[in-house]
């Protein structure tokens, strides 16, 4: 990886694995934001991350490379995984701020000037939150500046769980990330949710109200059941329970996972089905509330068109 840029306040990386038709895009969507705002190289190193791909990916990025000489690229020698690729960039970052987008996603012009302004505004932030579109919805209403707030993280989840784990959402700090390695799920596809809600736990938090970025919820590399309620309910579960090394208070683990499953209680049952002996001992954080909602949820899961999200 070219390290020139040392004196970059953020890096924009762009993780890919055999997705070269998403990947022109966004490396178009790159080029033009630059060649708008030229100077946003003084403070931005962009680099693609690519997960030992066998399309065409190489030939693509090279082809980029030509026209846009400031296009870093690395290639993994072996496929190590969605964050074992994001661990490797982390490792080797050189600026203050790391920012993981993913090659699928739309963005809006102006992106980039929008947070490196706030990033140059607010040097001591730990955490930055984007707001994003998701099925023409904003993704969450809490926006602002959190300085000591214990339980942003927490409340952020309680919202919108997935927008802790939506990396093209989430700007951190490399080290950050990097202190976690020893977590038993760091490797695990939920670990977004890891450096989300311990970057969140160290204050100085900034979420967004405008929104820049539209989800694509069609390219998941979580897309089947299984994964999905292995993911919901076996790993976010234990996520928040780890929190509490944090400094996250048990009280309030244990409220946000109660009004998690209250809004899950549907998939729950799905869940059932997948591994019973976990599902079944989520029960414990259920008030009689939820249990009564669980026919009607049920019903009405399963009578409309969903889609993973």
């Amino acid at each position: 990886m070219n390290n020139n840029h040392s004196t970059s306040k953020l890096t924009v990386c762009i993780p890919t694995y055999n997705r070269s038709k998403y990947l022109n895009r966004t490396l178009d969507f790159i080029g033009k934001e630059v060649e708008c705002y030229p100077t946003l190289l003084k403070s931005i190193k962009f680099v693609i991350s690519d997960n030992c791909s066998d399309d065409n990916t190489f030939e693509i990025v090279k082809s980029y490379q030509q026209k846009y000489n400031f296009l870093d690229y690395r290639v993994n020698t072996e496929n190590l995984g969605l964050v074992g690729n994001l661990h490797v960039v982390a490792k080797d970052c050189k600026t203050d701020f790391l920012w993981f987008v993913s090659d699928d996603d739309h963005l809006k012009e102006g992106i980039f000037k929008f947070v490196l302004e706030i990033l140059n505004r607010n040097p001591d932030l730990n955490f930055l939150l984007l707001n994003y579109t998701v099925f023409d919805k904003s993704a969450h209403r809490i926006n602002g500046f959190f300085k000591d707030n214990k339980n942003i993280g927490l409340n952020l989840f309680e919202e919108n769980y997935g927008s802790l784990l939506f990396i093209t959402a989430c700007v951190y700090r490399p080290e950050n990330i990097l202190i976690l390695r020893g977590h038993n799920l760091f490797h695990n596809l939920a670990a977004p949710l890891i450096f989300s809600l311990y970057s969140c736990s160290l204050g100085n938090v900034y979420v967004t109200s405008k929104k820049y970025i539209i989800f694509n919820p069609g390219n998941a590399s979580y897309a089947s059941l299984r994964k999905v309620s292995r993911l919901k309910f076996r790993y976010y579960i234990q996520i928040l329970l780890d929190s509490s090394n944090y400094g996250y208070s048990e009280s309030a683990i244990k409220k946000t996972i109660r009004n998690y499953l209250k809004k899950q209680n549907h998939a729950h049952l799905v869940y059932l089905f997948i591994d019973p002996i976990r599902a079944i001992k989520l029960y414990k954080f259920y008030s009689f509330k939820t249990f009564s909602t669980l026919p009607k949820n049920l019903i009405k899961f399963l009578t409309k068109k969903h889609t993973v999200d």
